[in-house]
């Protein structure tokens, strides 16, 4: 499984709705892009499904199994949103990656230029040579 990290938490409701945005479209982009592979994003998948059925999730909690899921996979990609470096989790999860020595790479995301990116439903090309590196990366490991 690859794991697929953004920052969700932080931020006032319209930066977070962007954010979820942001990221679930770049994670299609990258699902259509590494077919053959299962993808996880974390934030999307577990922390929105949890507020859709109105549980609360505390800070650590939602850490905690951050961790776990991080745990279980053979490859990490952070998608670098901006204010990125101002989410708790991704900090830990980016520490703990570099700790288990899980192959990871770091998706460049242009703000200025995502209107355009969704406009043609594409990768950009810096993020597709991010993703072929990374794939080989994990054909290595």
């Amino acid at each position: 499984m690859i794991y697929i990290s953004q920052p969700l938490e932080v931020g006032n409701p319209q930066e977070a709705a962007a954010w979820a945005e942001q990221g679930q479209f770049i994670t299609n982009l990258i699902m259509s892009y590494l077919p053959n592979r299962p993808l996880y994003n974390f934030p999307l998948q577990w922390i929105k499904a949890r507020a859709d059925l109105n549980l609360a999730a505390s800070a650590s909690q939602t850490s905690k199994m951050a961790l776990q899921f991080l745990g279980r996979a053979e490859g990490v990609i952070f998608t670098d949103l901006p204010g990125a470096e101002l989410c708790p989790r991704t900090t830990i999860e980016k520490t703990a990656a570099r700790r288990l020595e899980i192959p990871t790479a770091v998706l460049p995301f242009y703000r200025q230029r995502f209107e355009q990116q969704k406009k043609q439903s594409a990768l950009l090309g810096d993020q597709k040579r991010v993703l072929n590196l990374f794939s080989s990366l994990l054909e290595e490991s």
